[in-house]
């Protein structure tokens, strides 16, 4: 099959063509020519649009699948057919399934799955999440993980983590650690501030998160070894992390597109599909994260998708689950509040989608070049369009119903 994408404007600065405007032909999953005005023969599937716009696959990190153990929440086929609306050409999963993905055989049944996007398997630092005995982590890793992580189950044992970050070094793998001491955080429903107060809520310090995140950053500064603070959601998690690269040390973060966008505020009508885990936290720290993104605190923008069915959602707001479900809408949501309000450009948001976390999962970079694979995302950063129904088996999203400007055209894989 071949696809011409026409008059679309190169996103990656990598690329000699990055800023320009040109066709692009692919042939047998090959890029076999990119100028201007190619006249294909045959009969190709054609992109056109006013403003099209083209990036090597977007890549998102942490995704939560129901499958295995709660398909009636999502299947991989449902998770790689809603990631690839989003314009995700890569998933790396959290390994929070049901068995974990905590042995060989979880981590090579996820990797064998085949669909529209690229499924690449996260194994878990702790036997069954628990935080207590260590994987196997270098037979994991042998079987075919991409990198190591609890999801977003924190591990509250030093020892364990410090061990973790040990063996990650031997295989030149990432830890992506979410940071959280769960002796303050307890039961807390939302982030710790005037509007938890007014609302009456147990609440989440933020130094439950910043006092794990040095922690993390010392222990990975002690095994001498690279570490990833995944979601963050705190500006003393940001400005730790900025701290530490000054330094010179290997320490980055990723963040939630809802993080970005969203604050506590957003919780005054009690509306469960906001509550997730990390929790919307207040303004100053969504504008020291939008900062950390920009100065390369962060480098991965994240879904955070936790699908999550009705009898867990629809309830009153202390009772409710934590988690949104976000691969479809990560971009636009982003591209709509922040690239258009010129908060953050749409090369900073690009660089979260691609580059940024492919470095962090050790991937190789898709260029976009003749004879170069495939691996693209076709969108439009100016498009209007409402997010009315979701490919998704949960539907626990507070976007749905939303206008957005930016949409995602298609991938091509």
């Amino acid at each position: 099959m071949s696809v011409l994408i026409k008059k679309a404007t190169v996103i990656q600065p990598s690329s000699k063509h990055h800023g320009k405007q040109v066709d692009i032909l692919i042939q047998r999953g090959k890029i076999t020519q990119i100028k201007k005005n190619i006249r294909p023969e045959g009969r190709p599937r054609i992109y056109e649009g006013d403003n099209l716009h083209v990036s090597s696959g977007w890549v998102d990190i942490g995704a939560h699948s129901g499958e295995p153990g709660y398909e009636h929440r999502e299947t991989l086929d449902s998770l790689t057919k809603a990631a690839a609306a989003g314009g995700y050409t890569h998933l790396a999963l959290s390994p929070d399934t049901t068995p974990a993905v905590d042995n060989r055989s979880m981590v090579q049944y996820l990797a064998q799955h085949s669909g529209p996007t690229h499924i690449l398997p996260l194994a878990a630092i702790s036997t069954g999440l628990a935080g207590g005995e260590m994987t196997e982590m270098l037979d994991l890793y042998d079987a075919g993980a991409v990198g190591f992580c609890d999801g977003l189950h924190s591990i509250q044992k030093s020892g364990v983590l410090l061990r973790a970050l040990q063996y990650a070094r031997r295989c030149n793998a990432m830890v992506f650690h979410h940071p959280c001491d769960t002796s303050l955080a307890q039961d807390g429903h939302m982030h710790e501030g005037i509007p938890s107060t007014l609302l009456g809520l147990p609440a989440v310090p933020s130094m439950a998160e910043d006092l794990a995140t040095k922690r993390d950053i010392a222990l990975a500064a002690y095994a001498e070894c690279p570490i990833v603070l995944h979601a963050i959601s705190t500006a003393g998690s940001a400005k730790a992390i900025k701290r530490a690269q000054k330094s010179g040390q290997a320490v980055f973060g990723t963040v939630a597109f809802a993080n970005l966008i969203g604050t506590d505020q957003d919780l005054q009508n009690f509306d469960s599909n906001r509550k997730v885990e990390p929790p919307l936290r207040g303004k100053e720290d969504q504008q020291a994260l939008i900062k950390a993104v920009k100065n390369g605190a962060v480098q991965a923008i994240i879904s955070n998708h936790v699908p999550l069915d009705e009898e867990q959602k629809k309830l009153e707001f202390a009772y409710a689950d934590k988690g949104m479900t976000g691969v479809e809408v990560a971009f636009a949501a982003i591209n709509h509040h922040l690239v258009q309000n010129q908060q953050l450009s749409l090369d900073q948001l690009i660089y979260c989608l691609t580059s940024g976390p492919r470095t962090l999962l050790g991937l190789q970079e898709s260029t976009i070049a003749k004879d170069a694979d495939a691996d693209l995302t076709i969108f439009d950063p100016t498009a209007q369009w409402t997010y009315s129904s979701s490919a998704s088996l949960s539907k626990n999203s507070p976007y749905l119903g939303e206008n957005f400007t930016g949409q995602v055209i298609g991938t091509v894989v």
